[in-house]
């Protein structure tokens, strides 16, 4: 479960992008991070609406707002630095530049993943690509995962 839970939680970010519709040259010296902190994006593909808020922290980069991923439906906030402290996970950021975002992460029983985040569509659209691996060291793949979530106007009653 709590393995479904991090890949839950690492839902949204995906590869890389040459996207020439996203020109917003504003932004170009910042981070991901940076460039997104606050804003609040939307995961409606399940039954349930999910919000997931950016924070420029590289050791606590998003706050999430909606159920927590047991199957009960009981709107909650989880910071993602607690998400990590309860599974155990090693986390590494491997790229943090406008429109890219990418991290690993390593549970303590040698299974983990890589996650890579883009920004398209003028910075309101994220496309994620996670892939999760049996055995992180020895890159057994396990499950590819893609999602796509929208920037959204609600406030996510979190600090």
């Amino acid at each position: 479960m709590k393995k479904l839970l991090l890949l839950s939680a690492l839902l949204i970010f995906a590869c890389s992008d040459d996207d020439s519709s996203d020109t917003n040259n504003n932004n170009s010296n910042q981070t991901f991070l940076e460039r997104f902190e606050g804003v609040v994006w939307e995961d409606n593909e399940l039954s349930e609406i999910r919000y997931t808020r950016i924070n420029n922290d590289t050791t606590n980069f998003f706050t999430r707002y909606g159920d927590n991923f047991t199957g009960v439906v009981v709107y909650e906030c989880s910071d993602w630095q607690y998400e990590v402290a309860e599974s155990g996970v090693d986390i590494t950021v491997t790229t943090n530049i406008e429109n890219n975002f990418s991290y690993n992460y390593v549970y303590p029983e040698g299974d983990g993943g890589d996650t890579f985040i883009i920004a398209r569509e003028n910075g309101n659209v994220l496309v994620s690509e996670n892939f999760y691996y049996s055995n992180y060291a020895n890159q057994e793949l396990h499950i590819i995962r893609y999602d796509t979530i929208t920037k959204s106007s609600f406030e996510i009653p979190c600090n």
